[in-house]
């Protein structure tokens, strides 16, 4: 049995994984949750490791790639023409497979810890929901003052926000 592409339907406490050999027929099909996967592919020899790209698709994908195997991150636009019938984990993690196999579903790149909480601050979202052009509204300072190292990061986009207008 030599597993090339492992495809990996992360969901919130299990994870459905199908392993294809290089024909790219199925040879294992399971079931585990996300620290049995991350057992499993430690005992595999290096492959490609194949997720839908999602927040907890990173942090997975450098567990991964920490054991030597290489890992596409594809967006689920690349992936929803090959899952086949009734849409379950298990179809969805052999489409993943499936689609680590064709050249045309650009891979996107595993973000470090520190660029993946710099590229998505919690307070931004939440506070830039809630401007209107031109004002600037304190219903959510309580907040802000919890965080101060935030605060000032949230004021220089606000500041760069306004000049935009």
């Amino acid at each position: 049995m030599s597993i090339v592409i492992l495809g990996i339907d992360l969901g919130k406490n299990s994870c459905s994984i199908v392993c294809l050999d290089a024909d790219g027929s199925v040879v294992v099909r399971r079931r585990m949750r996300r620290d049995g996967v991350v057992a499993f592919a430690a005992k595999l020899p290096p492959c490609t490791m194949a997720m839908e790209a999602c927040c907890g698709a990173h942090h997975m994908g450098r567990s991964l790639a920490a054991f030597g195997h290489e890992v596409r991150l594809m967006s689920p636009e690349y992936v929803r023409p090959y899952v086949k019938a009734q849409k379950n984990d298990d179809r969805d993690a052999e489409a993943i497979a499936e689609a680590a196999t064709r050249p045309i579903a650009p891979p996107a790149a595993c973000l470090e810890n520190m660029q993946d909480a710099a590229d998505h601050p919690p307070i931004i979202h939440s506070t830039c929901t809630g401007l209107i052009p031109g004002q600037v509204r304190l219903d959510r300072g309580p907040g802000l003052i919890a965080q101060p190292e935030k605060t000032a990061h949230h004021h220089l986009q606000i500041a760069v926000w306004r000049q935009r207008i």
